[in-house]
């Protein structure tokens, strides 16, 4: 699988996880890297267990367009897993 850069977001999330948290909230400013390496965590941990399935949500069609989606298809792309 090809590598893909990640921050200390997603290192947080990870020990969070192995740490057991079942809620996990970030903070932090407008380009912080947190949606983007949020989905890189979900995508990763969801491939390596089958079967669990994830919802990510918004307020609003149009934000989760211009954000959550947006990042994740990209994601998807780079880690060679996305398929139309």
């Amino acid at each position: 699988m090809p590598k893909i850069q990640v921050t200390r977001v997603f290192t947080e999330l990870q020990k969070a996880v192995a740490d057991g948290f079942t809620v996990i909230s970030e903070q932090g400013g407008t380009r912080s890297s947190k949606t983007y390496n949020t989905i890189i965590f979900l995508v990763m941990y969801l491939v390596s267990r089958a079967g669990l399935l994830c919802s990510i949500v918004r307020k609003t069609r149009p934000s989760i367009k211009a954000s959550c989606l947006r990042d994740f298809r990209e994601i998807m792309q780079r880690l060679e897993l996305w398929n139309d």
